[in-house]
């Protein structure tokens, strides 16, 4: 341990125990901190207190190893079954560094990589959004990608967000001759040009252009009954799933996320759709409460874990469950023991 002392609450953790766990069991850090209830960052600084080196998993042993597979049973995974080379690696138990290696020695030529651009054209993009009035999450999940790879293949196509669309249509508007001279609400306002109330008030302050007393009082007056409903249906949520995390149980945390099992194909409740976060909690209360199976209650941590995860296929999600399983049993039938070196 270091010569001074230290004052936070990772000095609570044993260093015997610590090294028991991770060293013998070979506990993660992230299942160390569940069992402690502190967080990750605390056990990775407890293990340096306590000299216990960081173990390097049998993938990364293995891809720094030339390990020389069969030439017909990679030919066969590869050319006539077409299958890519983390399900190759995933078959045969090796990392998927080694399957690309094999392929380089043996001479196979490797297939040029399918580009989304290839799969969805730019007007098929444009009719699923623009007119279906998909969500990007939808579309992702139909063709088997991620939501980052759909928003960036609008990009490129040039289709802009309904959000974006809606601000135009707002900025292009004459909104000081309908709410000034015209004498038009802010909700009429919005109605007429199909857009949420808050992006006009929005618009209005960027304008400079005063409110109306009763329109401001009103507008300050949702702001606050917005704020306050808002932070209630977020509790509600969250005692109604449980009050804690469903994958890791820790409870008492400030982040929390409402994680959608699955996404509808059109009118979802979609945070990207709502510039007042506190509207977004009320509308997905109701959605919440109507159909508690689409939703779980996640920290931030499992959250960053199974939100790539949903768009998988099923295929690779099975392999991937295969796997753990045979780790979590070979790792209590063989304990592992790891150098500190």
């Amino acid at each position: 341990m270091n010569g001074r002392e230290s004052n936070n609450i990772r000095k609570t953790i044993p260093c015997d125990k610590l090294r028991q766990m991770y060293v013998n069991e070979a506990k993660s850090d992230a299942m160390i901190a569940s069992m402690f209830k502190v967080s990750k960052n605390s056990v990775q600084r407890r293990r340096q207190d306590c000299g216990v080196s960081t173990r390097m998993g049998p993938s990364y042993r293995q891809s720094k190893t030339r390990i020389r597979l069969d030439r017909e049973r990679l030919l066969h995974l590869y050319v006539d079954l077409q299958k890519n080379e983390k399900e190759i690696a995933a078959i045969m138990g090796c990392d998927f560094r080694i399957i690309k290696r094999n392929l380089s020695d043996y001479g196979i030529k490797v297939r040029k990589a399918q580009h989304l651009h290839d799969v969805i054209g730019k007007d098929s993009l444009r009719r699923m959004y623009e007119t279906d009035l998909r969500t990007d999450a939808s579309i992702a999940e139909e063709f088997g990608v991620s939501l980052e790879a759909i928003y960036q293949l609008r990009k490129r196509y040039g289709i802009k967000s309904r959000l974006v669309l809606m601000r135009a249509r707002v900025e292009g508007a004459d909104l000081k001759s309908m709410y000034r001279d015209k004498h038009m609400s802010a909700s009429d306002i919005a109605n007429r040009l199909g857009c949420n109330e808050s992006v006009i008030y929005d618009r209005l302050k960027a304008l400079g252009i005063p409110l109306h007393e009763d329109h401001s009082r009103g507008r300050s007056e949702y702001l606050r009954w917005c704020k306050v409903e808002g932070w209630k249906s977020r509790q509600r949520m969250i005692s109604f799933l449980g009050g804690r995390c469903q994958i890791c149980s820790r409870t008492h945390l400030r982040q929390y996320h409402i994680h959608h099992m699955c996404y509808m194909s059109s009118g979802d409740i979609v945070r990207g759709d709502y510039v007042n976060r506190y509207e977004y909690y009320i509308m997905l209360h109701q959605a919440v409460m109507r159909k508690k199976w689409r939703f779980r209650l996640l920290c931030g941590t499992c959250h960053s874990l199974i939100g790539p995860l949903s768009t998988w296929p099923p295929s690779q999600v099975n392999v991937l469950t295969d796997i753990l399983h045979v780790m979590d049993e070979k790792k209590h039938e063989h304990p592992t023991s790891y150098d500190d070196t």
